[in-house]
C-alpha cells in the first residue's frame, strides 16, 4: 500500500520533469542552470560524441527487469472525480510503461499510479487530497506481473484561490508575472495551472538571460472559508551572457546560423536556444540525442555561458 499526502513546499507544485541540454559549472561539477520550469535540466558530464538511443541501450549493462501491467483500477468509496475522469485515469494507468528490477521493492511502481489520480484531485481544488493505492497480484510470470489496483481517496476540503501576489521581482512588473497564471481569484485552486504559471515565469526570465530564476510558491490556507492565498517569491539570480559557441559535426549553414543568433557578449536567451534546435531538427543527424550533443557551461563568477554542440558519433567498438 502507498499513501501520498500533500505538502505546501515547492515540490508539491513542481514534480521532476525535463529534458533538453546538459549544464556544467566552470569547475566541472554538475550545476543546475536552467530549472525544470524552463525545460532544461542538469546532467552529468557529457561525452564528446553522441550515440543514437538504440546504440546507447546496446552499450549499457543490462539489468533484468520485470514488466508491471495494471489490468484495472477500482475506485472504492465516494470521491468527487466525475465518471469520465475516472474512466480516463483508468485508461491512462493501464497504458503506463512500468518495470521494476528484481532488486526493487515489488510496490515501488505504485507512485506512477497514484500520481495522476492525485493530480486530478488537485486540479479540482482538493489541495490536501490523500490517495491510497493497494495492489492485488492477479498474475505472476517470469517476465511480467499483473495487478488490479484498489484506490481510496480522502478528498478533504475543496479550496479556491484567494490573493495571488508576486514578490522579489525587479526585471519584470509584478502584473506581468501575475498574468502568467491562468487562474483568478475565486476559481478552484488548481495546482496544475499554478505549476504551468511558474514554468511560464521561468521561460520568461530565461528569454532575458536569467537562467537561475526560481519562483517559489508560499501558501496561506484559510480553512474556515476554504481559501488559499498564494505568494510567488521570485529569486531572479543574475543575467547571463554568451561567452563562446563551439560546434562539431554541424553542417556549415546551420553552424553559421547558430553563431549568428548567439554571438559572444549578447544576453543568453535560453528560450531561443531551445527553439533553435526545434526549428533545425531536419539539419541534425537522424536519431541524435540532444541530451548528449548539447552542453551549456556556465561561469557563475562572470555570469557567462559557453555553448557547445557536438554531433560527432561515438566509436562503435
Amino acid at each position: 500500500m502507498i499513501c501520498i499526502s500533500p505538502t505546501c513546499r515547492l515540490a508539491l507544485f513542481l514534480p521532476a520533469l525535463c529534458l533538453a541540454v546538459s549544464v556544467m559549472a566552470q569547475d566541472g561539477q554538475t550545476a543546475s542552470v536552467l530549472t525544470a520550469k524552463q525545460g532544461i535540466s542538469s546532467a552529468g558530464e557529457a561525452a564528446h560524441c553522441f550515440n543514437t538511443p538504440d546504440r546507447r541501450r546496446s552499450q549499457e549493462p543490462t539489468t533484468q527487469r520485470i514488466k508491471i501491467t495494471v489490468t484495472d483500477v477500482e475506485f472504492r468509496g465516494d470521491n468527487p472525480l466525475p465518471d469520465t475522469i475516472q474512466a480516463q485515469l483508468v485508461r491512462d494507468i493501464q497504458q503506463l510503461n512500468l518495470t521494476i528490477a528484481l532488486s526493487e521493492a515489488d510496490s515501488g511502481w505504485l507512485f506512477e499510479v497514484v500520481n495522476p489520480i492525485r493530480e486530478a484531485m488537485r486540479s479540482l481544488g482538493y489541495f490536501k487530497a490523500l490517495v491510497t493505492a493497494t495492489p492485488y497480484l492477479v498474475l505472476a510470470a517470469s517476465q511480467e506481473r499483473r495487478y488490479v489496483v484498489s484506490v481510496e481517496i480522502e478528498s478533504g476540503p475543496q479550496y479556491r484561490l484567494g490573493e495571488l501576489q508576486v514578490s522579489g521581482a525587479t526585471v519584470f512588473p509584478g502584473e506581468q508575472l501575475r498574468d502568467q497564471f491562468l487562474l483568478h481569484r475565486g476559481e478552484l485552486f488548481d495546482v496544475t495551472k499554478i505549476r504551468q504559471g511558474m514554468e511560464s515565469i521561468g521561460r520568461l526570465y530565461g528569454s532575458e538571460g536569467y537562467i537561475d530564476v526560481t519562483p517559489e510558491p508560499d501558501t496561506t490556507v484559510d480553512e474556515e472559508n476554504g481559501i488559499i492565498d498564494l505568494l510567488i517569491k521570485v529569486d531572479e539570480g543574475g543575467q547571463y551572457h554568451v561567452r563562446m559557441v563551439e560546434t562539431h559535426g554541424l553542417d556549415p549553414k546551420t553552424e553559421r546560423l547558430l553563431k549568428s543568433r548567439f554571438e559572444p557578449g549578447q544576453v543568453f536567451d535560453s528560450l531561443a536556444f531551445r527553439r533553435f534546435f526545434d526549428e533545425q531538427k531536419a539539419a541534425l543527424p537522424r536519431g541524435v540525442s540532444l541530451n548528449d550533443a548539447i552542453q551549456v557551461r556556465r561561469d557563475v563568477r562572470d555570469a557567462s555561458v559557453d555553448l557547445s554542440v557536438d554531433l560527432r558519433p561515438c566509436p562503435t567498438s
